[in-house]
């Protein structure tokens, strides 16, 4: 499946090299065409240990095991883009990262074209195809999908860090009507049918931890049930039945400050194609998102998810996972100066809909709900270095930590340091 997944990387890239001659000169390895990030961190994190430690802790930093406070210090990310232009129109993003808690030292976050003719009128048309993250989050930018506001992305933008991303191509068609920008991108993809595994074992995570082209998320204990058919971890990017998948998403921005989208995703997976214990789930949802700019300091976003992850052969009216998802957040952020501060609120639950309350044992139940809190400051040292500073706290009810012997009702803070230099 490795070699599988870096032949159509190394494929698509091959077809951009071979486009360049189209152009007189091309920008390939000039300092433009690369650009880089190193971020440091100094972190304090109490509660559970983190998932990515095996613990059932929700953030990337947990605490002891005991649940006490345990400072650290580390090498988050270090990122290098490559951005070469073939021709005016053709381009190419190539992202590399160090991600401190990824199986290999290096690996390859993003490996996408790029397609942008010029078209008269107000008419846009873009297109991309090769391994990248669809589009839907609110709050990432840039080539190497980076935070701007905060040190961690909420729920939703969280696990589309560790389980949505695909190998497939989009199109997508702007259009100006009088006042009214509008936009459609349809996408076409494979290699995400492990998607819906990190957010049925351990729920809802907030960490900026990005998936990679042939890593894996260690998963935390797996309830009996299924400890004989789930691997202890997750693959990254994996195709287990052979199904292309779909995503679109329309855009609007009426007149104003506002602008209003709506993404559907269904990565069609056939709930029984499996491989070493890897399954493929069927995994589906809508996201709608939303961003205000107050004025030209203060901007409010934010994003609603629902969703369905189901996995397993038949088990009476079910399968042997069904799981609803739904999470909300809303985020205020403000820029005075050098300096900005960002709040975050938001809301997340999983609904286990196999579960019976009136048969089960409540150590059964899959699902959860809970709230966090996050506030952030930021401050530009120089145009390339950013010191920023985040507390954030996760307040969460899951039964089924009943059966792994921890109190279903957890609380978990985590203070982050982060300094940023770009290049």
């Amino acid at each position: 499946m490795v070699n599988t997944v870096a032949a159509r990387i190394g494929m698509a890239l091959a077809l951009a090299l071979a486009a360049g001659p189209a152009l007189a000169e091309p920008d390939l390895f000039s300092p433009q065409a690369f650009e880089g990030l190193i971020d440091l961190r100094a972190v304090g994190a109490g509660g559970q240990p983190s998932y990515l430690d095996g613990g059932f802790g929700r953030t990337r930093y947990g605490g002891t095991e005991a649940g006490a406070f345990k400072g650290q210090l580390s090498l988050a990310d270090a990122a290098l883009v490559w951005k070469p232009q073939f021709t005016w129109a053709l381009g190419a993003i190539v992202d590399v990262e160090h991600q401190d808690g990824q199986r290999y030292p290096f690996d390859l976050v993003q490996a996408y074209l790029t397609f942008r003719p010029s078209l008269p009128g107000d008419t846009r048309f873009t297109a991309r195809a090769g391994f990248y993250y669809p589009p839907i989050s609110e709050e990432h930018e840039g080539p190497s999908w980076q935070l701007a506001n905060t040190i961690t992305p909420s729920a939703i933008n969280s696990w589309v860090g560790e389980e949505v991303k695909v190998v497939g191509g989009e199109a997508r068609l702007a259009h100006r009507f009088g006042d009214n920008d509008i936009a459609a991108t349809f996408g076409l993809f494979g290699y995400d049918d492990t998607a819906g595994t990190l957010l049925t074992f351990r729920g809802w995570g907030f960490t900026d931890i990005k998936s990679t082209a042939f890593g894996r998320f260690r998963l935390p204990p797996i309830d009996p049930y299924m400890a004989s058919r789930q691997a202890p971890d997750t693959l990254s990017t994996a195709d287990l039945d052979g199904r292309v998948g779909y995503y679109g998403r329309l855009d609007w921005t009426p007149p104003g400050r506002l602008t209003l989208d709506a993404v559907y995703y269904d990565n069609r997976g056939d709930k029984t194609g499996v491989s070493a214990h890897q399954w493929a789930w069927a995994t589906r949802f809508w996201n709608f998102g939303a961003s205000y700019d107050v004025d030209e300091n203060t901007r409010i976003l934010s994003q609603v998810m629902t969703g369905q992850t189901l996995v397993g052969y038949p088990m009476g009216s079910s399968v042997w996972v069904n799981l609803g998802f739904t999470s909300a957040y809303l985020l205020a952020t403000h820029s005075f100066g050098r300096s900005g501060i960002t709040g975050r609120a938001e809301y997340f639950q999983t609904h286990d809909r196999n579960f019976d309350p009136a048969v089960d044992d409540p150590e059964d139940n899959r699902g959860e709900h809970g709230w966090a809190l996050t506030a952030a400051y930021r401050y530009d040292l120089t145009p390339r270095a950013r010191w920023m500073l985040e507390l954030l706290h996760v307040h969460s009810r899951r039964p089924g930590l009943d059966e792994a012997g921890f109190e279903p009702l957890q609380d978990q803070t985590q203070l982050q340091s982060s300094l940023r230099l770009s290049f």
